[in-house]
């Protein structure tokens, strides 16, 4: 299931509330997981506030997003900024399609002068990834990918 969420950026809101705001919409959308710790998701996502804040501070969510990748949803959250801020409808409520959720991976853009800093991030938090997200939220493609490639690699080492 693909979704979207808008949080309205600067100057409706600092940079820093922006990402607080994008932390708590990705707890409250991994929540209904009985597979995930909501205090785990949080714990590590607090770690990448300052980088959060400083994306969206420069309207990176604007252009590219944010993605959260989780089962069989893919949350995108924008953040418009100046104008578009102020003309936006927000959006934050935690959409549905994670409740059988086993792994989950936010993917943040690594734009040129701060992607030194979104990779030491994703270094550090083991869920957020400078990978480009997935195009959808069909994880059955993906798996039958996965099974494919599994099978070529054990037939390769015979």
């Amino acid at each position: 299931m693909n979704a979207s969420r808008t949080i309205a950026g600067r100057p409706v809101r600092t940079g820093d509330a922006v990402a607080r705001a994008t932390v708590d919409l990705v707890v409250a959308t991994l929540d209904p997981s009985p597979h995930l710790e909501s205090e785990e998701v949080r714990a590590e996502l607090e770690l990448a506030i300052p980088t959060l804040s400083l994306l969206a501070s420069g309207g990176h969510f604007e252009r590219h997003g944010v993605v959260l990748a989780a089962a069989d949803l893919r949350l995108t959250i924008a953040v418009p900024v100046g104008e578009r801020a102020l003309a936006a409808t927000e959006n934050d409520s935690a959409p549905r399609g994670a409740a059988t959720a086993t792994e989950w991976t936010l993917h943040l853009p690594a734009p040129d002068g701060l992607a030194t800093l979104v990779e030491r991030t994703a270094a550090a938090c083991p869920h957020i990834s400078t990978d480009a997200a997935p195009a959808s939220s069909d994880t059955s493609v993906r798996s039958a990918a996965a099974v494919d490639l599994s099978r070529l690699a054990n037939r390769s080492n015979r």
